[in-house]
């Protein structure tokens, strides 16, 4: 072999080299774009997960134990097809100013897990032995609140929060208390 043909072979293995490398630069930045592409697609999936779906109401109620008892009702039912634990029943009426109480016997307990269309109820006694709106309006007030602004908060173990607004008749009670 003569020196231009060793020349020309060693141009053509570098040609040959550069094309090589030029597919596996397009080969490179095509699984680039599918990381990113993968990356956006999960974070998107875990932001739209499934959102639970509850309906609650809270109104006045009555309770037959020995003998009638009033009281306040709190429904909380799953509307949505994934199971939820309830694990907290939380009263808010102020910004971050909020407070908890205990339900009379007979109510679920908390943590209470809900299947699709299942519901639990909690009862709260508030008779002339009991003062609980009494008590719920000196709180409020004393702490700058608002009675019109309460609200439960119903929390899940997933960290979701579904707001339930007192049936008017309950604030009532609670102003007149």
């Amino acid at each position: 072999m003569t020196d231009n043909e060793i020349a020309i072979q060693a141009l053509m293995a570098a040609k040959n080299s550069a094309e090589w490398a030029f597919w596996a630069m397009i080969g490179s930045f095509l699984s680039g774009f599918a990381t990113v592409a993968a990356v956006v697609t999960s974070l998107y999936l875990a932001k739209t997960r499934p959102k639970p779906r509850i309906r609650g109401e809270i109104i006045i109620s009555a309770m037959k134990k020995m003998s009638w008892q009033n009281g306040i009702g709190i429904s909380v039912a799953n509307i949505g097809q994934l199971p939820i634990n309830i694990t907290g029943l939380v009263w808010h009426f102020a910004g971050k100013s909020t407070f908890m109480h205990d339900f009379a016997p007979g109510s679920h307990k908390l943590p209470k897990k809900l299947e699709h269309g299942e519901s639990a109820f909690f009862f709260i006694e508030n008779d002339e032995h009991i003062l609980w709106a009494h008590d719920v309006k000196n709180f409020i007030l004393e702490n700058h609140g608002k009675i019109d602004k309460l609200r439960m908060a119903v929390n899940l173990g997933t960290m979701d929060k579904h707001f339930i607004k007192p049936a008017p008749e309950v604030l009532d009670i609670i102003k007149r208390a």
